[in-house]
């Protein structure tokens, strides 16, 4: 259990541009692509998954200065702070058996698959 528990983490640790694309290649060569397809699609969605980040990051540098302006010419005081997903997920990633989610998603999903329960492979493993 524990050494499942480092190697999640240390995959977990790599950060989403290199966890998501890493799962994403497994799943695809699960599910029959050649590896030349898996790959280059894991690669693109990595530097698709850098870019999106690179976006959100910057226009955080613009409009959290506009929204503080915005809220010191308006009088206005906000004292609650959306954190987005990462936020959330730095919480939710502390509980000491969230490692096992991932593995149990998958098997369970692998099951429904296999005896025709569903036919949509479920790969969104942020919302687990």
């Amino acid at each position: 259990m524990e050494v499942l528990k480092e190697i999640v983490n240390f995959v977990l640790n790599l950060g989403g541009p290199v966890f998501v694309p890493l799962i994403m290649l497994i799943i695809a060569l699960v599910a029959g692509l050649s590896f030349k397809k898996s790959f280059i699609a894991a690669i693109t969605l990595g530097v698709d998954f850098s870019g999106m980040n690179l976006v959100v990051n910057y226009m955080q540098e613009i409009i959290a200065p506009a929204g503080k302006a915005m809220s010191k010419a308006l009088g206005v005081t906000l004292n609650a702070v959306d954190a987005g997903w990462t936020g959330v997920a730095a919480i939710t990633w502390s509980y000491k058996v969230a490692f096992l989610f991932f593995p149990l998603l998958l098997a369970i999903n692998f099951v429904m698959l296999t005896f025709n329960w569903t036919k949509t492979l479920n790969v969104n493993m942020w919302n687990v």
